[in-house]
């Protein structure tokens, strides 16, 4: 998905006349001098002012996608690590109800969660690195 994105914040800086509302999104963090220079609204100096603010937003486009997939990476990864606490906490309670009939301690049952959570992705590649040796 973010390459996708980042291909297309090149194309709008690409054709800035052409995306003006693209590259007014892409370009919000930039300065308004870049800015006005990419769309035209000012007249470059020399090519290479046009070039060198096309340069710094393009890397401060770079920058705030990059910036936007590790909010999300980070993001999603708290929410699956607060939906596996509460996955264990459901077996869990299922497995002592069934094997006990009655849950004696709630405290107990927080620790046992709380180990099934944070020992679950352990299990699970040991479970795939046993299947890869057997094959």
């Amino acid at each position: 998905m973010f390459r996708q994105l980042t291909a297309v914040a090149q194309v709008a800086l690409n054709y800035p006349n052409a995306y003006k509302t693209v590259v007014g999104t892409i370009a919000a963090r930039s300065t308004k001098a870049d800015f006005d220079l990419l769309i035209g609204k000012i007249n470059p100096s020399s090519a290479q002012q046009a070039q060198d603010s096309l340069r710094r937003v393009r890397e401060q486009s770079n920058q705030d996608i990059a910036g936007l997939q590790l909010a999300l990476v980070a993001q999603w990864k708290r929410i699956m690590q607060a939906m596996s606490f509460l996955v264990s906490l459901g077996l869990a309670y299922a497995a002592l109800h069934l094997a006990h009939g009655s849950i004696r301690s709630p405290f107990g049952l927080g620790i046992t969660s709380i180990l099934a959570a944070f020992l679950a992705p352990v299990a699970r590649d040991l479970v795939a690195a046993l299947e890869k040796a057997r094959s």
